[in-house]
């Protein structure tokens, strides 16, 4: 390096205006600074090498690449692709490896795999290049949306008989989910579920009625007019629903982050308390994830395919479970066997 850096400074340095010279050399002092690459640092890193190519220009920036860090240009363009895909995303409490980072950030990785990695890891999942190639790997072989699955087609179009029964409840309860919208409740929930992802689509909401009859509480509701849910009373966004004692029958879409963990002890601790007396619960199928573990003794369909949620074009980027807090299983079978496989953990005895 002592050895090139004479011919650096009279080949690049000294040509340059001194504004570009100054931030050239303070941005190579701070691209070494970060050079310990965590995930943060790669997309700094990425941001610092994209600003100081637009500087130098092609033939110049990759000279100073050579001679500032004896990198090929392959490697710059990776951090640089890191920093133009990840560069709204903090990963500063997020576990996501440098080499995971690389993979998804590569053109060929898809939109929707980059998606449910940023998602996974904000639930607290380590995201290793193992993971990652598996995510990218499983997105790649998904069917793109003008080629519609024959199980995509059962979500939208339920059997007959189920949506009899369920359209029947819903005008049921139409007036009442009306009025709810009318008059203010006085508990909310601490995050809306309507996103442009995680919305309920009516495909989920037909079986939930035809399982539990009616809906008493949405606890995540998503304040739109009229409510997504029918449900007797929506917990909105102004306030906080976990704070509240929920009671009746319950239908929960939590928002998908990290506090996904605090609204499955919610629930699963008010249906054990005995103020809750039925649930259905849409969540991300995450088997392995610690709050997943709390919902072990309780059945679960995973559902086929993935869900396209309302308000979003196209599929999650992630699989789809719906859980069942009750007494009456053969129902909750009954309502989503379409959907998906039901399953329920068998405990052996000593």
């Amino acid at each position: 390096m002592a050895q090139r850096q004479p011919l650096l400074e009279n080949a690049l340095y000294a040509s340059l205006d001194v504004e570009t010279r100054i931030v050239v050399q303070q941005r190579t002092t701070e691209i070494k600074t970060l050079m310990r690459r965590t995930a943060q640092d790669i997309v700094e890193i990425g941001l610092k090498l994209a600003e100081v190519k637009a500087r130098l220009g092609h033939g110049f920036f990759y000279a100073w690449l050579h001679a500032e860090f004896e990198w090929s240009e392959s490697a710059a363009l990776k951090f640089m692709q890191v920093a133009e895909r990840f560069k709204s995303v903090n990963f500063t409490d997020l576990q996501v490896a440098p080499a995971a980072l690389y993979l998804l950030a590569a053109p060929s990785a898809p939109e929707s795999a980059r998606e449910e990695a940023l998602l996974r890891a904000e639930e607290g999942e380590p995201i290793t290049h193992r993971v990652a190639r598996e995510i990218v790997a499983a997105h790649r072989a998904m069917p793109t949306p003008d080629r519609r699955t024959s199980v995509d087609l059962a979500l939208r179009h339920p059997p007959t008989a189920l949506v009899r029964e369920a359209r029947e409840i819903a005008l049921a309860t139409q007036a009442v989910a009306s009025a709810s919208v009318e008059t203010p409740h006085r508990m909310g929930v601490h995050f809306s579920s309507r996103s442009v992802e995680h919305c309920t689509p009516r495909s989920i909401i037909v079986p939930t009625l035809a399982c539990l009859g009616e809906i008493d509480l949405d606890p995540c509701g998503e304040g739109g007019e009229p409510p997504n849910i029918p449900a007797q009373a929506h917990y909105t966004i102004p306030d906080d629903g976990l704070a509240h004692p929920w009671h009746g029958r319950i239908y929960m879409n939590p928002p998908y982050g990290r506090e996904i963990g605090n609204w499955v002890e919610k629930l699963c601790s008010e249906h054990e308390a005995g103020r809750v007396t039925a649930a259905i619960a849409l969540l991300p199928s995450r088997t392995d994830t610690q709050w997943w573990k709390r919902l072990r003794e309780y059945p679960v369909c995973f559902i086929q395919g993935r869900l396209t949620f309302v308000g979003s074009q196209d599929p999650a980027p992630f699989p789809s479970a719906v859980v069942y807090l009750g007494q009456d299983i053969a129902r909750f079978c009954r309502a989503f066997a379409d959907l998906g496989d039901v399953y329920q953990r068998l405990a052996l005895e000593d």
